[in-house]
């Protein structure tokens, strides 16, 4: 089978442990432009955090927005000959091998083989924690106004609720596919795109062009101008379904186009301290905000209905997800609406950003490798029951098997991952810990209470030591190499895992499965385009904007 290049921007590594060699290099402007804004934060948005830092511990505050600001600075440092680097190595705080930084309140792990990350992340919560980060992204891209140190008391149990929550919900394989029988899968797929009607484009549809191409006055295919934000929004859409149920996203059909007007527009700004003051000369940044509040507005309405107060809606099938025990977490904690609010959008914003960006490289990948489409399905065919009658649809899937019984399936789910994911997670110290080096040559590193440390795991995933010719989709990389997917942490690592791993695989993997089974998908230049630039929000990457590929669909002939 031929394995493809992908549109995938940056260079392979040389060295699996060396930050320098991974980071994308950035221009001087760029680096400019990181400067003002680290400046920006502390004269604004940040201003009394960073000046509540010098008379209180840290731990006590929000975390400075600036520490995200260094995390891109670093990357930027990190590529620049000569000079600068001398300079900056000589100004840091930090010493040793294993951590490098700007200043001593933030540090970068550098060394990430598995004995250092051992020895770092396996420390729990009491000790290494994500509370300073969570509030700011309250107080940031959520909207919480109020700047309340008193959140922090009341959001450390709320978390702690919630991840249980989240594991009870969406780790166990069985509960997870429970849930993915309620969202009923192949009746949504067999409405992916509107063959009848494309000027009454359905919600998931909305942000994309449709035009219907026809033989005989009957609907052969729909040419879309944008296959990556189709099959994006699709994903959000069925998993706003899981979370809040159908009838009531029947009330607020918009959710889709919020949620990633948000996230795509205002996201990053608010997370670097960018004060929304700043929105009036600014055209995307204003809507983004904007958007924010219609999606917030509408999720508060789903809490106001599982208090029982909106009966008059009539909505019925609101499924018993995490999403209860978030308001009665909030009811037992104390929130105020603009809190209540923020954490129905990070619930959100924790299932939908990576899993449903991920979703759509994955079908990427499966319709443009050469022959790949074709092993999938003759793999997935056994898993799914076609009915008998015409049309023919898909009946029944069994979740299990998809994830369980088809190796090259997750095989090219995990390449997706290795590709297209930079997991970087930041940690607050909140005791005193020392973390030893994975090379005899090296000093146990030290690392003091009140400091950030940010780990960039997946800073291997291009390493051609690790994966040979990183650059290039090869599908069958991790069947041939199971070993491999020990240096994968798409998920995180230790303590620190992601609690709803279980559903995302899953739910990507059936989604993928049923769309292959149900549709054809071929570009409409006649070749696939790659990817001139990619850009990395939350984790994933994506298309620059503006760059788009345009592909018929049309149903697959059984």
């Amino acid at each position: 089978m031929e394995v493809l290049r992908p549109p995938h921007c940056i260079p392979p590594t040389t060295s699996p442990l060396t930050l320098i060699d991974v980071m994308p290099p950035l221009s001087w402007i760029i680096i400019s432009l990181t400067i003002a804004m680290f400046i920006a934060t502390i004269l604004t948005g940040d201003f009394r955090a960073v000046l509540g830092s010098f008379k209180t511990p840290i731990y006590n505050t929000v975390a400075p927005a600036w520490i995200n600001c260094e995390i891109g600075l670093l990357s930027a440092i990190a590529n620049e000959p000569g000079r600068l680097i001398s300079v900056c190595s000589h100004l840091r705080k930090s010493t040793g091998h294993l951590l490098w930084g700007l200043t001593s309140k933030h540090q970068v792990l550098l060394d990430t083989s598995h004995k250092v990350l051992t020895s770092f992340l396996c420390h729990h919560s009491h000790i290494l924690t994500t509370t300073p980060m969570t509030i700011r992204m309250f107080n940031g891209p959520f909207g919480v106004k109020k700047y309340d140190r008193r959140l922090k008391e009341k959001l450390e149990p709320q978390l702690n609720a919630s991840i249980a929550s989240i594991r009870h919900n969406f780790m166990d394989r069985e509960r997870v596919n429970a849930l993915l029988e309620q969202v009923n899968i192949p009746n949504k797929v067999a409405s992916l795109v509107n063959l009848s009607d494309v000027y009454n484009p359905r919600h998931w549809e909305r942000c994309v062009r449709l035009q219907t191409l026809s033989r005989d006055n009957l609907p052969e295919s729909v040419i879309v101008d944008d296959f990556f934000q189709l099959f994006r929004d699709f994903g959000t859409y069925l998993n706003i379904l899981v979370l809040f149920g159908e009838q009531f996203y029947e009330l607020h059909p918009s959710l889709v186009y919020d949620y990633w007007k948000w996230e795509d527009q205002a996201f990053k700004p608010l997370l670097c301290g960018v004060p929304e003051w700043f929105k009036f000369p600014f055209k995307r940044l204003r809507e983004g905000i904007a958007a924010r509040k219609r999606l917030q507005n509408a999720l508060v309405s789903f809490s106001i209905l599982l208090d029982g107060v909106v009966f008059k809606l009539g909505v019925q099938d609101v499924k018993c997800t995490v999403s209860f025990d978030t308001i009665d977490a909030g009811e037992t904690f104390g929130y105020g609406l603009s809190q209540e609010k923020a954490f129905m959008h990070g619930h959100l914003f924790s299932a939908s950003s990576k899993l449903c960006t991920t979703l759509a490289w994955f079908l990427i990948f499966i319709y443009s490798t050469p022959g790949l489409v074709d092993t999938l399905r003759e793999e997935v065919a056994p898993y799914i029951t076609l009915s008998a009658n015409s049309p023919v649809r898909i009946s029944a899937i069994d979740h299990n098997s998809l994830v369980h019984d088809c190796p090259r399936l997750k095989s090219a789910l995990l390449e997706t991952y290795r590709l297209v994911t930079e997991t970087y997670i930041t940690r607050y110290v909140k005791q005193s810990i020392r973390v030893e080096a994975s090379s005899a040559n090296n000093a146990t590193q030290f690392i003091k209470a009140g400091s950030y440390v940010t780990v960039p795991l997946s800073m291997n995933n291009d390493n051609p030591r690790l994966f040979p010719d990183p650059e290039t989709f090869d599908p069958e990389r991790f069947l041939r190499s199971p070993e491999l997917q020990a240096g994968l942490r798409t998920w995180g690592f230790g303590p620190h895992y992601c609690p709803a791993r279980t559903y995302a695989q899953g739910l990507t993997a059936s989604v993928a499965a049923a769309i292959i089974t149900m549709w054809d998908v071929t570009p409409s230049g006649g070749e696939w385009p790659e990817f001139s630039s990619l850009r990395c929000i939350n984790g994933v990457k994506r298309p620059a904007e503006g760059e788009q590929i345009s592909v018929f669909v049309k149903p697959r002939v059984l």
